[in-house]
């Protein structure tokens, strides 16, 4: 991986942050911005930016937050600061009040303070965690790069550079570089992220009474009774089965997560076969923490359906029949769709399990994605390489519309329901009632035409008219 040169490119995050940028359309408060004082700071340091720690010049009247252009601070303020400026500027009060307290005062008032500032970073940091991983998900990654690095920097903070959480958000920050196309930073974050995470799962081995230092070395596996044992590979570790099983569920999953962005690192870079590979190492690792079916799971599964459409080009197979269409397809795109199914599957059992629960689904963003843009990448490959008239195409879309229900989403629903009908309809064309796809179809229809007939209130059908004037001879996938 030494050996090849990774290029940073310019997305597309970036080309319309330079345009809104330029034309300004973005809600401003420059009127709290003032001059930095250069003697405001401590003797012998330099107060820089917040977000790219080069020397500061402007500085937030209330919190303090510091830039070094403005361009930075609308970086920063749009997405995070507006949200924490008014707990900033509590906390630094408070930090103001004590550096100025008499020496002789109370010991146990302090270590109140202590306890309530500790408090107050770690509720802002997950404040901007939330709002990083909801840009994240959305794939707005320069949005999300100003939150990212503040939560980086409240977990140095509070819980130090060997904690789980400091992990976790170089982690996420990793993630939107690569999102961003930043290779170099994401290429020399890999590394470093995998010694880490070897270093918590030792520290966890210690935790659970196991002192033992486990290698990757191959060795006999027979206990002293000798009974074999299960051993689980990790990089660095292999870790009994039975010690596993003790082993806080987190630091297995931060495992997958790192399998992970190594996997869609090299996605990006169109190395099939080194995706697969460590995409398949994510799914091993998630699956240990969270099943085989596991919404985190899911996602992984995913992107080794992508990384198997890696140069396959789509044909057109319309004219067709259902069964025809997949056997004029190669291996590895039968094999993506056949990943991807399972996929659906497995959002589409969550989604009706919360439904006849009367729950709504919470779920992390950071590791989960969001449903509504894998649930579209499924449409877009069964439109591709099936046809809108696929069945794996009609459960995807149905897939959405129960999303889009469960969350009040009612405009939406609607029109993915709308979609999944037009597509039942053709695909009854190429399918006779005594096939079980068929059966499968009219049960998804009989579901889309109930939820129609709730959700086509008169508010949503005149929006409905008002996009299809708007988007004349537009198709909606």
């Amino acid at each position: 991986m030494d050996s090849m040169v990774f290029k940073d490119e310019v997305t597309e995050n970036e080309i319309q942050w330079q345009t809104v940028v330029a034309k300004q359309d973005i809600r401003t408060n420059f009127h709290l911005l003032k001059p930095v004082n250069p003697l405001s700071g401590k003797r012998d340091t330099t107060i820089t930016c917040d977000i790219c720690q080069n020397p500061a010049t402007l500085q937030c009247i209330s919190c303090h937050s510091c830039w070094c252009t403005h361009e930075h601070f609308l970086l920063d303020d749009e997405p995070i600061h507006v949200h924490i400026c008014s707990k900033l500027t509590e906390l630094w009060y408070m930090q103001f009040e004590r550096a100025h307290q008499q020496i002789g005062e109370d010991t146990v008032s302090k270590r109140m303070e202590d306890r309530i500032q500790t408090q107050m970073i770690l509720d802002i940091k997950r404040t901007c965690e939330v709002r990083s991983r909801g840009y994240c998900a959305e794939r707005n990654y320069i949005m999300a790069l100003a939150p990212a690095l503040r939560s980086l920097q409240f977990a140095l903070k509070v819980c130090g550079p060997q904690s789980i959480e400091f992990v976790s958000c170089s982690l996420m920050l990793a993630r939107i570089h690569l999102g961003l196309r930043k290779y170099n930073y994401v290429n020399q974050s890999l590394s470093q992220l995998s010694v880490e995470c070897d270093r918590q799962i030792q520290k966890e081995l210690q935790n659970i009474g196991e002192g033992k230092i486990y290698t990757n070395k191959i060795t006999n596996v027979q206990t002293v009774t000798g009974l074999g044992q299960n051993m689980i590979k990790f990089p660095f570790v292999r870790i009994p089965l039975e010690v596993l099983e003790r082993m806080d569920t987190q630091v297995i999953s931060l495992q997958g997560r790192v399998q992970y962005l190594y996997g869609t690192f090299f996605q990006s870079l169109g190395e099939r076969d080194l995706s697969i590979k460590f995409l398949s190492e994510s799914v091993y690792y998630q699956s240990l923490a969270e099943g085989p079916t596991g919404l985190k799971t899911s996602l992984s599964y995913l992107e080794i359906a992508k990384s198997l459409l890696i140069g396959q080009k789509p044909k057109d197979l319309s004219k067709l029949n259902m069964k025809d269409r997949f056997k004029n397809l190669n291996t590895q795109v039968k094999q993506s769709l056949n990943i991807l199914q399972i996929t659906v599957d497995i959002w589409n059992t969550a989604i009706r399990r919360s439904l006849n629960e009367q729950k709504v689904m919470s779920f992390d963003y950071a590791e989960v994605g969001e449903p509504r843009l894998l649930l579209q990448d499924a449409k877009a490959i069964a439109a591709m390489y099936l046809g809108m008239d696929s069945f794996l195409f009609i459960k995807a879309t149905s897939t959405l519309c129960l999303l889009f229900t469960m969350y009040d989403a009612d405009y939406e629903a609607v029109i993915e329901a709308r979609v999944a009908r037009r597509a039942i309809a053709e695909f009854q064309k190429w399918v006779g009632p005594s096939d079980k796809e068929w059966q499968d179809a009219h049960t998804w229809d009989t579901d889309m035409r109930d939820l129609m007939s709730v959700l086509e209130t008169p508010e949503v059908m005149r929006r409905i008219a008002q996009i299809e004037r708007e988007n004349q001879g537009r198709i909606i996938i």
